[in-house]
């Protein structure tokens, strides 16, 4: 590199240097000031938490399984007789919940629950017969969950 080129390259590159040094003095320095400075709740039409809040579905009584956009949480869950299990919804889409097997659906009637809308739950259903019950989402198949009755 020729001498006319380091100079140039050493003048923009303290140019560089001075600009961000005046930027961060005039801008007051200290970014953790200006973060703690902000407050969310005092700024107007704070709509940051308030959708999060109203999208949550409210489980009814007895056991809860959550749908997600990744499955059921739990996927296996295990209960008592005479336990009610209900699905909550906090998918962004609509589910269906049928019994295994897929397609038929029917070794498990009281697991075909059909469709539940995104943030909604369904009404418990009781399980008073041990056993192993095998269920998913019909329209994602490959989303599966299973409850154990003793």
């Amino acid at each position: 590199m020729n001498t006319n080129k380091k100079i140039l390259t050493g003048v923009l590159l303290g140019a560089i240097v001075v600009l961000l040094t005046l930027t961060f003095f005039i801008g007051g320095g200290n970014v953790t000031n200006k973060i703690k400075q902000t407050n969310l709740s005092s700024q107007p039409n704070n709509v940051l938490a308030t959708p999060i809040l109203t999208k949550i579905p409210t489980p009814k009584p007895g056991e809860t399984i959550m749908v997600t956009i990744h499955g059921f949480v739990p996927e296996a869950l295990r209960i008592k007789k005479s336990t009610s299990i209900n699905f909550a919804n906090f998918s962004d889409t609509a589910i269906d919940i049928e019994s295994a097997d897929h397609p038929t659906h029917k070794l498990y009637p009281q697991l075909n629950i059909g469709t539940i809308e995104a943030n909604d739950t369904t009404n418990p259903v009781l399980y008073d017969k041990s056993g192993t019950y095998k269920y998913h989402n019909h329209l994602k198949p490959e989303q599966t969950g299973t409850i154990i009755v003793e």
